[in-house]
């Protein structure tokens, strides 16, 4: 089916209703704790301090990948920024029942691999493990965090909704883009990491009941 009538009717199908600002994760892996927090993190990767910043960057990286991409995966990423609730929602839940969510969802994963990030950089988000609460700190440390849905992060720092605040390392080479250039939300300084992202927590601590975490994303088939 053409995915531009998969966009069409996949709008009509979606019912109006907030997005979901934070996200439930599928899984979490214990791993042996891991003692030097992480081992790659340095220069090797790019922290931006202000808007400016990620703008520049912006203006440097995305036009070139926006014009590698097909009109297909621009509308779907496009599309996926209004509707990703509804779309996060069926990859966790492994619905293939609704077939537009999946077309949708393989068009933004092309997309997004089309992305050349060739320096590893420093992403932000908030996500809601109240089940974490109940365990020290410590013992996340070493876990592996696996989504099977897309993970929508922040270039820039700041407060984010959700008991659990998580700044992660994305290497080099890994599948994600910096979408703002098709994004309804441009303001938003959004990368978006492919579906299947698995990261790993290096440090964990909690301030003012939030708990701080410093996590790693493992390269693919890790």
């Amino acid at each position: 089916m053409n995915v531009k009538k998969i966009l069409l009717s996949a709008m009509m199908m979606l019912s109006v209703s907030a997005l979901m600002p934070v996200a439930q994760m599928d899984s979490v892996n214990a791993l042996p704790p891991i003692t030097e927090a992480g081992h790659s993190i340095g220069n090797e990767f790019r922290r931006f301090a202000s808007e400016d910043q990620v703008i520049e960057w912006k203006n440097a990286v995305s036009p070139s990948w926006v014009t590698s991409l097909s009109e297909e995966e621009k509308g779907s990423i496009h599309f996926y920024t209004q509707s990703s609730q509804s779309i996060n929602e069926s990859l966790r839940q492994g619905n293939r029942d609704e077939d537009c969510w999946e077309i949708i969802s393989d068009a933004v994963s092309n997309g997004l691999q089309k992305f050349n990030l060739s320096k590893g950089i420093v992403v932000y988000r908030g996500i809601h493990m109240p089940v974490w609460e109940e365990l020290e700190p410590s013992h996340l440390i070493g876990a592996v965090i696996t989504d099977n849905a897309f993970v929508s992060t922040s270039l820039l720092n700041g407060s984010f909704p959700g008991n659990v605040q998580v700044e992660l390392y994305v290497p080099a080479g890994h599948c994600g883009a910096a979408i703002m250039s098709l994004s309804q939300f441009p303001d938003e300084c959004e990368f978006l990491l492919d579906k299947g992202t698995n990261y790993v927590i290096r440090e964990a601590r909690k301030e003012n009941d939030i708990i701080k975490v410093i996590a790693e994303v493992l390269p693919r088939g890790n």
